[in-house]
């Protein structure tokens, strides 16, 4: 079994403006505040690549991680996605969609599914809903921070 949590949220800015921040890991810890994201280390600079590599510090529900993971997916200006895992043998991956309304709004639908390795399995259930808020408040934080503050 796994964590799956889904949060689509209507954001009012257009897709390429919404884009732009969603590849730029750089700037990740600063809206994945919620969900524990504490420092993205990037095999390259600039936007996400395809390929490129990733060392995710993770801090979240009394548990700390470092994940090793990967950008697997750019599409632009549509779809990111993301894929580690840490020593433990927790996997996560990371999807965000994006969808035009119209010329000023978009969708953002941002998916988080967590693996846990059959010991840690009994935690599942008092973890899911800690994700589900945490992903809920940083999509609603990354939301309200496009939408207050001109970044094209």
């Amino acid at each position: 079994m796994a964590i799956d949590v889904v949060v689509e949220t209507r954001i009012g800015r257009p897709i390429d403006a919404v884009y732009a921040q969603l590849i730029d890991l750089d700037r990740w810890p600063g809206w994945l505040v919620a969900t524990g994201i504490q420092r993205i280390e990037r095999s390259t600079t600039g936007p996400a690549v395809d390929g490129e590599r990733l060392v995710i510090d993770q801090a979240a529900a009394g548990r700390h991680g470092t994940f090793q993971g990967s950008v697997t997916r750019v599409e632009a200006p549509t779809h990111l996605s993301i894929a580690g895992k840490d020593g433990d043998g927790v996997t996560i991956e990371i999807v965000a969609k994006l969808v035009p309304v119209d010329a000023v709004r978009s969708v953002l639908r941002f998916e988080i599914r967590i693996a846990l390795p059959f010991r840690l399995r009994i935690f599942e259930g008092l973890a899911r809903p800690q994700v589900e808020r945490a992903v809920e408040a940083d999509v609603e934080g990354f939301r309200r921070r496009l939408e207050s503050v001109a970044h094209d």
